[in-house]
């Protein structure tokens, strides 16, 4: 029985590491299975407290629901973790095999690592998201700054592959702030971060497809990655970008 469990278990790490798909089907099927078969053999374990003993196996289906589902999987996982060893503790009590304090240990380990062992990995996780994050902004604007610009630049020809022919033409455009050495000399530099944040902002409202790309460049300088389907309608974009700033950049 052991030996099946084990089996079981190398079985999904296998899975995991050829077969993570974010919010699929499969994923959600293979995750339903892992979990039920792992439990199940841990209910049919002859003694309850070898059962315990191999209960933080539960830890990998936890691993490959954070992988493939994301953060919020974690919520199920940790109800049926929290009721396995419920059941299987109170069935070692029973059994009295082992003294309490040692059953009690046992499961309070195997609750660590079952539930822990996830949650730790998604903190790191979302940590990494955020420094990574972090480093490709610009702080002032909230833009890609020139690092996040070229990684940027996978993700959208990869984003044109996907589309395949609507809007997979792509202009690129330069915007640069005329004059705005005076805005900072005759107004401080605070009036010159508000010219910037406002064109920032200006530029999101009006180029907000998935594909288009906007960063700030370095100083006033601005570059725009913007996805159209034909010349007319990147012009008119354009244009009514322009409007909109000669209306807005005001000191």
């Amino acid at each position: 029985m052991v030996a099946i469990l084990v089996l079981n278990s190398v079985l999904a790490a296998a899975w995991m590491v050829v077969e993570v798909r974010r919010c699929s089907r499969t994923a959600v099927l293979f995750a339903v299975w892992a979990e039920a078969a792992i439990v199940a053999i841990l209910l049919l374990l002859a003694s309850p407290s070898e059962a315990l003993i191999a209960a933080p196996l539960l830890m990998a289906p936890g691993f490959y629901l954070l992988l493939a589902l994301g953060q919020r999987s974690l919520a199920v996982h940790s109800g049926v973790v929290l009721a396995t060893v419920a059941v299987l503790t109170l069935a070692a009590l029973e059994d009295g095999t082992e003294s309490v304090t040692t059953i009690l240990v046992r499961a309070q380990i195997v609750l660590t690592v079952a539930l822990g062992g996830p949650a730790s990995l998604q903190a790191l996780w979302s940590r990494m998201i955020r420094q990574s994050q972090l480093a490709r902004r610009d702080a002032l604007t909230g833009l890609y700054n020139r690092r996040g610009l070229a990684d940027g630049l996978d993700d959208l020809a990869s984003g044109l592959i996907h589309l395949g022919g609507a809007a997979s033409t792509v202009a690129a455009v330069v915007v640069d702030i005329d004059s705005f050495k005076s805005v900072n000399d005759n107004y401080g530099h605070e009036a010159g971060d508000i010219c910037l944040q406002t064109l920032a902002e200006l530029m999101r409202k009006h180029f907000r497809r998935e594909t288009d790309r906007l960063s700030r460049f370095g100083g006033e300088e601005f570059v725009i990655f913007a996805s159209y389907d034909d010349s007319t309608e990147i012009r008119n974009r354009l244009e009514s970008f322009r409007k909109h700033v000669e209306k807005s950049c005001s000191v």
